[in-house]
């Protein structure tokens, strides 16, 4: 599955926008809308709307389809652009609702939740071992003390049974930068797929930056 981190403003309308929303303040661009209903018909992928848009919709579905319609489809045939073309694009827009990566909703009570640093494994068969930092632990710290080292943390978490070490799987952390921008440095063995579930287990909901670390730091046996 392929997926969309989209941002409202400045993706979809800029300063030339004349366009309103609903709210009265500037809407999106129709132009802007056919280029990602385009993305989304030539790729197929969901969107996630990572904007503070996600908020402040009517809370009535009946009024999603109004609303949304107004902005994901155009009627004119000689643009090209069907309510079936558009379908998935529909989506970006529900209420107060943001879309997650296994097509389910994150509620405003999810979406309220502090984003956590902390590190993650990726076991057999795409099993995510996520363990988000918690203040005032004194297992596993890293040199810093605000987040965990894999290699001390191992021992305290590794599955049962499992005789493995710690830098036997690939593994990964999330970071913030110094504006708060989340950061998500990982072995290049990770796949995309499990960028949503890192995402979810740390309370993510900004579009984070994907680092693939090449160093020793992140190598695993699938890298001798």
């Amino acid at each position: 599955m392929k997926y969309i981190f989209l941002d409202i403003d400045g993706v979809l309308n800029n300063e030339n926008t004349t366009d309103l929303n609903p709210s009265g303040q500037v809407g999106v661009s129709m132009k802007q809308v056919r280029n990602l209903a385009g993305i989304v018909t030539a790729t197929g992928a969901k969107i996630i709307l990572t904007s503070d848009w996600k908020y402040g919709w009517s809370q009535s579905v009946s009024d999603f389809d109004d609303e949304l319609r107004k902005y994901f489809v155009h009627t004119d045939s000689q643009k090209g652009l069907t309510a079936d073309d558009t379908h998935s694009a529909i989506e970006v827009l529900q209420g107060s609702m943001l879309p997650d990566c296994v097509g389910e909703t994150i509620t405003a009570d999810k979406a309220e939740e502090i984003p956590k640093r902390g590190v993650f494994w990726v076991i057999e068969n795409n099993e995510l071992l996520a363990f988000p930092f918690e203040e005032g632990t004194d297992i596993g710290l890293s040199k810093s003390g605000d987040n965990y080292s894999h290699k001390l943390l191992w021992e305290h978490i590794k599955p049962k049974h499992c005789n493995k070490p710690f830098d036997y799987y690939p593994r990964g952390r999330v970071e913030f930068s110094n504006k708060g921008k989340p950061i998500i440095y990982m072995n290049k063995n990770v796949g995309e797929e499990m960028i949503c579930p890192i995402m979810e287990a740390f309370d993510l909901t900004e579009t984070p930056i994907i680092h693939y670390d090449g160093s020793k730091h992140y190598k695993c046996c699938l890298d001798r």
